[in-house]
């Protein structure tokens, strides 16, 4: 789909070749499904390319002859954000699974005081206790907890509980 100057594309992870496509947001869904190697070597390579590549050059141009006329230091050359998203929803899962290792390292991210300053991180863990009551169909709800308020699948598919294998 083609929208303001940029475009939504969907691809299906369905063994296909995707390796070429470039993004500066990407949206894996159901990442609980998406294996280490899948994410790390063919999906995060899409973000590598900046989404203003033209803008850049122009710039960068225009500052190398203002620094050969001595009208600007090497210092002062503009720097771009970098806007690259990676957006990961998904279920929770078994806190032996990828999807709760990577949780953990975003976690982990967010609260050390190595954390590069322009590095952004957001992690969200909602139950749907959490949420509006208006969002969701309380029919649902009552339906899947119908097998059991402790039972796992409810617990991680609704509860957003990461747990451990012998839960």
């Amino acid at each position: 789909w083609d929208i303001n100057d940029g475009s939504i594309t969907a691809i299906p992870l369905n063994g296909e070749k995707i390796r070429g496509f470039r993004a500066t947001v990407l949206i894996l869904d159901e990442f609980l499904l998406l294996t280490r190697e899948m994410v790390e070597k063919v999906l995060m390579p899409f973000l590598v390319a900046n989404d203003n590549i033209k803008e850049r050059l122009i710039v960068k141009e225009q500052e190398d002859e203002l620094i050969e006329l001595g009208a600007l230091e090497e210092k002062d050359r503009t720097i771009f954000k970098n806007n690259t998203k990676m957006i990961c929803l998904s279920s929770a899962s078994y806190t032996f699974q990828y999807l709760y290792q990577k949780y953990q390292e975003w976690i982990e991210t967010i609260y050390s005081e190595n954390t590069k300053e322009d590095a952004t991180y957001f992690v969200s863990q909602v139950s749907y206790e959490a949420v509006p009551p208006e969002m969701i169909s309380k029919t649902i709800i009552e339906e899947a907890e119908a097998g059991g308020a402790s039972n796992p699948n409810f617990r991680r598919e609704y509860k957003a509980e990461f747990l451990d294998d012998n839960d």
